[in-house]
């Protein structure tokens, strides 16, 4: 496995702080749109909102996590309300009744070696594994398996965190919990290759851009 260090912010995950510090880096949440697979994103819409919005409007959630409509709107609400409950089953199911034992932490944003790609795990494991969750709005397992749009962002979180392991895990409130593992075999390390080459060119084409939003906030926005 990669040694390359990371830069990890200890900071509450959706504060004003870390959406300000996030928008310094491309993040897994982009990567779909990023790498073409999100099919509720463009590129083009992307990289408008990109280079048009104020450097201090990227501390503002209601404009960086604007959804695209009201459905959209519904399930990412839907998400946020039952983390929790994924999470706890997770952990439950994985390690017993004892929550004073269980190997749960929250990261603030993860930053890769380059200091270009970030990431926001929902849980550490350990100090090897990683714990995504995803609560489908239809409130059943995806039929066909992980969408191609969570992939991207599955393999950047195990990708930029340099972690053994990432659980993918669905939770609905009929069905409990369905995890799939992703681990860094040999066919990950190809496959992430390709992708953090096409990330970081993203980067590096907009390089501009990016360094106004550091300058911005690390002059700035770190004092709120």
């Amino acid at each position: 496995m990669s040694q390359d260090p990371v830069v990890l912010w200890e900071i509450k995950q959706g504060s004003p702080l870390w959406f300000a510090v996030r928008s310094c880096y491309l993040t897994a949440s982009d990567f779909s749109t990023v790498l073409g697979w999100n099919p509720y994103k463009s590129l083009t819409d992307f990289v408008n909102t990109l280079t048009t919005s104020d450097p201090e409007s990227c501390s503002d959630p209601s404009i960086v996590e604007k959804p695209v409509n009201q459905r959209s709107e519904i399930a990412m609400q839907w998400g946020k309300d039952h983390e929790e409950d994924g999470v706890f089953e997770y952990f439950l199911d994985k390690f017993g009744f004892d929550e004073s034992t269980w190997p749960i932490s929250s990261p603030g944003l993860v930053v890769d070696y380059n200091r270009k790609l970030a990431v926001s795990p929902d849980r550490f494991v350990g100090d090897d594994g990683i714990v995504e969750m995803k609560c489908p709005f239809v409130k059943a397992f995806y039929k066909e398996g992980m969408p191609l749009a969570h992939k991207a962002q599955i393999y950047g979180l195990l990708g930029v965190s340099n972690r053994a392991y990432i659980d993918y895990v669905q939770w609905t409130p009929y069905g409990g919990i369905l995890v799939e593992r992703l681990e860094r075999s040999p066919e990950f390390e190809s496959d992430w290759l390709v992708m953090k080459q096409i990330l970081e060119t993203f980067v590096d084409t907009y390089k501009d851009v990016y360094a106004r939003r550091r300058k911005y906030v690390f002059s700035s926005a770190l004092a709120m």
